[in-house]
Formats: structure tokens, C-alpha cells, sequence
């Protein structure tokens, strides 16, 4: 009679490939899962950052009236406000930080700012005085050396230029 109280050497080697494969695969998983992860925060800490940075300056602008804005260096302007407020939005590439007012903020590791950043005017339509017919427009691209998506400021203000004459000044290199 034959003795089968153990496994032969092809049953130990199919359980062995089949364990191996799983481990495999779950390893794949677990790593795919870690890096989405990763991403995610990283997106988060961007979305983050972008939103601190513009909820301050939406508040002004649509509490306060802009009455002027003059050019205060390389990519700074100072905004005067109808009560007499004066604030400077600026950027300084080399620091990583955008100020506003008394609020400076630092990007986020591994972010810098993109190509092509601007502060302008637009006139949309001739009309006559007390409609609100121009575009102040704030884009300033923020990327991220890993993560991908919009997470620059991207702002509009829309005043009556009739009333106040927003242009005149520049937001970039002054030479």
C-alpha cells in the first residue's frame, strides 16, 4: 500500500506560484493605493493653499469699491479702496510668496509659479456712466512638480470705468 500523508513536489510549487502571484498583486495594489494617496494630499494642500490666498482678496473685492491701482515694483500693485485703504498684492518668484495686504503666503513644497502670469484690465462693452462695464483680472498659475491640475488664482472684479480708470499700471518685470 502507497503512504500519501504528504504533498509532491509539483502540488509545493503550483501553491508556491499561486501565493507568489497574489503577493504580487496585492503588493501592486497596496503601492498603487499608497501613490493615489500621496497625490490626493498633495492636491488637497494646493486646492488649500489656493483658496486661502483668494478668499482674502475676493472679500475685498466684492465688499470694497477699487479706486485706483498703481505699480509698486516688479509684479506689485498697490489697490486703493473707496475707504481710503490702501493694500499691496504682490508676488516674489524667488521666495515662493504672494502678500496681500498684511497676509503673506508661502507656496507649497515642490509648487512654483507658472509662465505667464498677469494682473490687467478689459473693457467689455462702451456704456454709458454707473454700469459696471470692465474686467480687472487676476491670473497667477500656480503649479505643482507632481501633482497636476489649476491651482493658481484666477480672479475678476468688474467695475464701471466711466467712474474709476483702472489702467495705467503694469504687473510684471518694471523696466
Amino acid at each position: 500500500m502507497k503512504n500519501n500523508k504528504g504533498f509532491t513536489v509539483y502540488e509545493l510549487l503550483i501553491s508556491f506560484t499561486f501565493l507568489a502571484l497574489i503577493s504580487y498583486s496585492m503588493l501592486s495594489m497596496i503601492l498603487n493605493i499608497k501613490d493615489k494617496s500621496y497625490l490626493t494630499g498633495l492636491e488637497f494642500d494646493m486646492k488649500t493653499f489656493k483658496n486661502a490666498v483668494s478668499i482674502k482678496i475676493e472679500n475685498d473685492l466684492t465688499t470694497k469699491t477699487i479706486q485706483s491701482i498703481t505699480t509698486c515694483g516688479d509684479y506689485c500693485i498697490s489697490i486703493l479702496y473707496d475707504n481710503e485703504e490702501a493694500k499691496q498684492f504682490s508676488i516674489d518668484i524667488s521666495n515662493k510668496t504672494i502678500s496681500y495686504g498684511t497676509e503673506n503666503y508661502k507656496l507649497p513644497t515642490d509648487s512654483y509659479f507658472g509662465e505667464s502670469m498677469s494682473v490687467s484690465t478689459q473693457t467689455i462693452a462702451e456704456v454709458s456712466s454707473g454700469r459696471k462695464n470692465s474686467l480687472l483680472i487676476f491670473y497667477i498659475p500656480i503649479e505643482h512638480y507632481e501633482a497636476k491640475g489649476d491651482f493658481g488664482l484666477n480672479l475678476i472684479y468688474q467695475y464701471d470705468n466711466n467712474e474709476y480708470d483702472l489702467s495705467g499700471f503694469t504687473f510684471g518685470v518694471v523696466e
